[in-house]
């Protein structure tokens, strides 16, 4: 059972020329499907969006960050992520 009874949004911050943020979401909503989670995924270039980067402090591409209701962050992913890692957190 997952902790999600609410739909969510999730940000990606990537960049261009990083080949590991072209991973990340499909890992994401392939655990959303999975778990039966509605979400919604924005994806914001770094170099485009630098005031949402600044704005929400991301340091790393990519970085995935879950937001809940009022834009209040959830969790975090730095880096590339896989689909069993994702999959153990969203069944916390």
């Amino acid at each position: 059972m997952t902790k999600f009874n609410k739909s969510f949004k999730a940000v990606l911050f990537s960049a261009v020329w990083d080949f590991s943020s072209h991973y990340t979401v499909p890992m994401f909503e392939k655990t959303c499907i999975s778990n039966r989670i509605k979400y919604s995924v924005i994806d914001v270039d770094t170099q485009k969006g630098a005031d949402m980067s600044v704005k929400y402090l991301v340091k790393n591409v990519p970085t995935l960050l879950v937001l809940g209701e009022g834009g209040k962050e959830i969790a975090r992913f730095k880096g590339r992520m896989c689909f069993q890692e994702l999959d153990k957190w969203a069944n916390q």
